[in-house]
């Protein structure tokens, strides 16, 4: 009977045994499913993303905040406030809503030092939805490639190693970078009258009733093609500048300028200079230079007014000309 008693425990404790055992590798797999299944996925959601209206930026020394206004627009805010440029903030959304959940390398916090996410690092972006702190990351040293970085989330002692996008954007708290540096702050729409020179020639267009007209002699004359011309007024307000220089002796005489008479507020005048083989812009009450990727000069001038009026409005010498060859 004793050992009908003992043969049962022992096959108990055998059972017993097993199913820990079972139990183990079944929750440990599962475990592991669960974090296979997240890594790589995104870390933030649509939603998130969306009420985003207030991003800074930091960096040992400094930081920057990317803040948006009642408006829609966004500005760039450090020193001094700028508008900030669309292109890099698409860019930093674009990263954000592409940042992944990473590939998990340690809980521990003791070793946040060990991938360059100690508390003497000062690098990364945080997130606010109105006052509402969404999210802080912290970006550590590279990983074994150099595509890759170890970052970390404040409130969590997890180390991950995810790719450099979001740091390669808001790692760079470049002041200038951030600067929207189109040379007209408005709208075609939005300006009524307008003189551009570019060397000895000048022109000067005036709109009334949503028509432009071009100013020769003293007389309005409507232009024919308002469609080829909005296109030109167009390509005008697309201007922009490479970057911005702060030394205003580098800007000699102005061999070209445009000049804008905005709906409201006061003119706007844009000069443009060549230096050393460099091409800079001036804009009126600004203390910037920017750079440009090169003359502006074909671009400025309206050639196909020019040769459109030479045909309309044939000289005197061409008109005798056109007499003899007949």
């Amino acid at each position: 009977m004793a050992s009908r008693f003992r043969s049962t425990y022992a096959l108990l404790a055998v059972l017993v045994v097993l199913g820990l055992v079972f139990y183990f590798f079944t929750s440990e797999g599962a475990s592991r499913q669960r974090r296979d299944s997240s890594e790589g996925s995104p870390y933030f959601t649509e939603s998130q993303i969306d009420s985003v209206t207030r991003v800074v930026m930091y960096r040992p020394g400094s930081y920057m905040t990317l803040e948006q206004q009642e408006g829609g627009d966004w500005l760039i805010k450090g020193e001094q406030t700028y508008k900030a440029a669309d292109e890099q903030r698409e860019n930093l959304f674009r990263a954000l809503r592409q940042l992944p959940v990473g590939k998990l390398l340690s809980q521990n916090a003791e070793n946040w030092s060990k991938y360059g996410l100690g508390d003497e690092n000062k690098r990364g972006v945080e997130l606010f939805a109105g006052e509402e702190k969404i999210a802080r990351i912290y970006f550590g040293d590279f990983g074994p490639i150099y595509s890759q970085v170890y970052i970390r989330h404040e409130g969590n002692n997890s180390v991950y190693l995810t790719p450099t996008l979001l740091v390669n954007v808001a790692g760079t708290t470049v002041f200038e970078s951030w600067r929207d540096k189109a040379l007209l702050p408005f709208q075609s729409d939005q300006i009524k009258s307008l003189s551009i020179r570019v060397d000895e020639q000048r022109w000067t267009f005036d709109s009334t009733d949503s028509r432009w007209k071009q100013v020769l002699d003293g007389q309005e004359v409507v232009i024919e093609d308002q469609e080829s011309f909005q296109k030109y007024l167009d390509s005008l307000f697309q201007l922009s500048g490479q970057g911005i220089e702060k030394d205003l002796k580098k800007f000699s005489t102005a061999h070209s300028a445009v000049a804008l008479q905005p709906m409201e507020g006061e003119e706007y005048v844009i000069s443009l200079s060549t230096s050393d083989d460099k091409h800079y812009a001036r804009v009126s009450g600004g203390e910037d230079l920017f750079t440009l990727s090169t003359d502006l000069k074909n671009v400025l001038s309206p050639n196909f007014l020019q040769k459109s009026d030479e045909e309309a409005e044939p000289t005197e010498e061409k008109k005798g000309d056109e007499s003899e060859a007949e």
